[in-house]
């Protein structure tokens, strides 16, 4: 959940550091999704939290975020799609040597589903959309796209639904309109 920050964060240094308008919709918008995030993911707190892993996904949130803001700085001397196979690369070969040491690879089931998802993650699921997602950033403010990254956890838990039979809640009915209003104001022209 604390990755999914990263939109707050984003929103923030856009302003600090491209210079992008920061209107108070834009601002209430961008509390109002990750509300809508904390709304929908609040079924899979446990009692225990992890300092370390609360660290973490702030620095994580804290990275992409800058990530973000560097890449839309450099975005007319960095092809998107070569950035994008060099940080899948990069960081599939950093996590292939991690697991190598620390998982056992029989442990893996190698059969089709597995297969089929591997190859959509590593295909569609992951590189694709970082392109798109790049390009969009790109071409217009990085704040108002990165709001849409709000609806990852919604769309987990929707297809969790659909494929899964896990019950629709009202938690996640009220945290999808959250996401939806905070989209709406972020994204939202006020007349000057």
């Amino acid at each position: 959940m604390l990755v999914y920050f990263q939109p707050v964060l984003l929103g923030l240094f856009a302003w600090i550091w491209l210079g992008e308008y920061m209107s108070p919709f834009k601002i209430m918008g961008l509390i109002i999704g990750f509300l809508g995030i904390v709304v929908v993911s609040v079924d899979g707190l446990t009692v225990h939290v992890s300092i370390i892993g609360v660290v973490l996904g702030l620095l994580m949130a804290f990275s992409w975020a800058l990530g973000v803001v560097y890449v839309k700085k450099v975005s007319n001397e960095v092809d998107a799609f070569w950035m994008v196979s060099l940080q899948c690369i990069i960081g599939g070969a950093i996590l292939i040597g991690t697991g190598t040491i620390f998982e056992n690879w029989s442990a893996i089931e190698w059969n089709g589903k597995y297969l089929f998802g591997l190859g959509y993650g590593s295909t569609f699921g992951i590189p694709l959309a970082y392109i798109i997602y790049y390009k969009l950033i790109n071409a217009g403010e990085a704040s108002k796209v990165g709001t849409f990254t709000f609806l990852v956890p919604i769309i987990a838990v929707f297809i969790g639904t659909v494929f899964l039979d896990e019950p629709v809640t009202y938690r996640l009915v009220v945290g999808l309109l959250l996401v939806g209003v905070s989209i709406y104001f972020v994204n939202y022209r006020e007349i000057r």
